[in-house]
């Protein structure tokens, strides 16, 4: 039987806190459905969603089954992979094999709660009271569905002011890893003075975190990148002359970072050309190219 301080403990810790409301914010829709529809769950999971989601759950039954490169059609065999976005599905993935489509709502759970803690994290950092930041990180996910509401700015618009939501898997993967970046850096920045304290463990979750955000989604991880590089040199007095123990950490980096972006690299080497132009990619020649960088220096210039 568990004691009674040990849920007393439960009760007060943060996190506990914080995926209890996240457990009640996200159910809502769902037993709200559930009151009027009699589905099961499989439908429920497509015909529920908020967004455009079902498109990317068939990726996550595909994945799943290993399956990638299934025709739809008896008569076209042997075709190349389809490009499955695997450091966005593969959680999903773990917890469908487990769960089923109940993953789904589970997850939407889970990230969530992780996203809120870590808003919760950034505010108490800069002296904001606990349960404040637990207050005002809620707020944030909740103010846009309230403007939204009330119809004061543009659906369009508002999208833009989201900081977050459920929608899979942008926002609901590809913010997640990027606030989990942010999250680790602020811890990196509090425990070590330079590179070369960083602990191994440290150094391959962050090559692995870069791998999901290239993965999911590469502007996070330009983003994130960049702003490593800067943290870096930061930490390194604005020197670009590394010590050698740090030279060593930034191998392990860059070399853990190399062997799980190969999902990346073999998926673009091996992926249906049929599939890339159902996605809008074409090849473009020189000129074409040479074009577009004039373009983009022209606008950065007028910056």
């Amino acid at each position: 039987m568990i004691k009674p301080y040990k849920i007393s403990e439960l009760v007060n810790n943060t996190f506990f806190k914080i995926l209890f409301f996240s457990t009640i914010i996200v159910c809502t829709k769902w037993c709200i459905s559930a009151i009027y529809y009699d589905e099961n769950i499989n439908f429920k999971v497509f015909l529920d969603s908020e967004y455009d989601d079902y498109y990317y759950y068939p990726f996550i039954k595909y994945l799943s089954e290993l399956n990638f490169n299934l025709s739809f059609d008896e008569e076209i065999n042997n075709l190349r992979i389809i490009a499955i976005p695997f450091y966005t599905t593969i959680i999903h993935t773990l917890f469908f094999k487990l769960f089923g489509s109940w993953s789904i709502l589970i997850l939407q759970i889970l990230f969530f709660s992780f996203v809120i803690y870590f808003f919760y994290y950034y505010l108490i950092q800069i002296g904001i009271n606990k349960n404040l930041s637990i207050i005002l990180s809620f707020l944030l996910f909740l103010l846009p569905r309230f403007i939204e509401l009330q119809s004061l700015i543009d659906y369009i618009y508002l999208n833009n002011l989201s900081i977050y939501n459920l929608r899979f898997p942008n926002a609901l993967v590809t913010k997640f890893f990027l606030y989990f970046y942010i999250y680790l850096i602020i811890q990196f920045n509090l425990k070590y003075k330079n590179l070369s304290e960083f602990k191994t463990k440290d150094i391959i979750t962050l090559s692995i975190l870069f791998c999901f955000l290239l993965g999911s989604y590469y502007y996070f991880f330009m983003i994130s990148a960049l702003s490593f590089l800067i943290f870096l040199i930061y930490k390194n007095n604005f020197s670009f002359l590394f010590k050698f123990a740090e030279l060593k950490k930034l191998t392990l980096l860059a070399l853990t970072f190399i062997i799980f972006a190969l999902p990346i690299f073999i998926t673009n080497i091996y992926v249906e050309p049929d599939f890339l132009e159902r996605l809008g990619v074409f090849q473009i020649d020189n000129e074409k190219k040479t074009k577009i960088l004039l373009y983009i220096f022209t606008k950065f210039s007028k910056i």
